[in-house]
């Protein structure tokens, strides 16, 4: 069995493209797929959520991947 995943480069311009209409589960993937971070973000908050997590100055996260 696959395992399901939507995994994106963690970028402003794929933040802006998760819909905001219902809560996710995302998870914060370093480049060799091991896992840095899982969060929940609540309705009308996943963009906002994901941007928090791209600003902090910290390469690790920068230069990671989101698995919503």
């Amino acid at each position: 069995m696959s395992k399901f995943t939507n995994a994106k480069k963690f970028n402003k311009t794929n933040i802006k493209n998760i819909p905001e209409d219902k809560p996710i589960v995302y998870c914060l993937l370093n480049n060799l797929n091991k896992e840095l971070y899982t969060g929940i973000a609540k309705r009308n908050r996943p963009q906002d959520r994901l941007l928090e997590h791209l600003n902090i100055k910290d390469s690790k996260i920068t230069q990671s991947t989101a698995s919503i």
